[in-house]
């Protein structure tokens, strides 16, 4: 396994940010998915998720939001197809005033890994690049349609006059 991946911490505050979850919907899953999760991640205070974690959120997120299930559902198939990616080891970060004991410790110590992001940025912009051409579709039929009932506008403010002579096609 890559050594850098053993040493993420992950913040509350960045898991809402990349689930697009509120601060209540995150503790409920606490509460519901707790036993799914490090211990860490459960901690009264002081909660660090790891990647693992943020694994097992989103999948619940998923689970919840795209395909419907309720907490129950969703925590029986995440117990029954709990093959883990990554081991939920990491390293916790010191607090204010104290300071690491190792000072390699914060070189290991991250936020989160470039290549996590990265991957989180391009999979979110491939969903938003079929959004986009879905408007983009709906923007050019749309148009269309505008023209054609400029053409019978344009037909229907005609003197009847003219209208004998004049060739317009529904």
């Amino acid at each position: 396994m890559n050594q850098e991946l053993k040493h993420i911490v992950i913040k509350p505050a960045q898991i809402i940010t990349t689930l697009q979850i509120s601060r209540g919907t995150l503790r409920n899953y606490l509460i519901y998915f707790g036993e799914l999760l490090s211990e860490s991640a459960t901690k009264p205070t002081g909660k660090i998720f790891s990647l693992q974690d943020l694994n097992t959120l989103r999948q619940a997120y998923d689970l919840i939001n795209r395909e419907g299930l309720s907490y129950q559902e969703t925590k029986q198939k995440l117990l029954s197809t709990s093959a883990s990616v990554l081991e939920p080891e990491f390293v916790t970060d010191p607090r204010p005033g104290q300071a690491a004991a190792d000072p390699g410790q914060d070189q290991q110590t991250q936020i989160a890994p470039l290549e996590f992001f990265n991957n989180l940025i391009q999979q979110l912009t491939q969903d938003h690049e079929k959004t986009l051409n879905a408007k983009e579709d709906l923007i050019n039929e749309l148009r269309k349609d505008k023209e054609k009932l400029q053409e019978e506008v344009f037909y229907l403010r005609l003197p009847w006059y003219k209208k004998i002579f004049f060739r317009y096609s529904k």
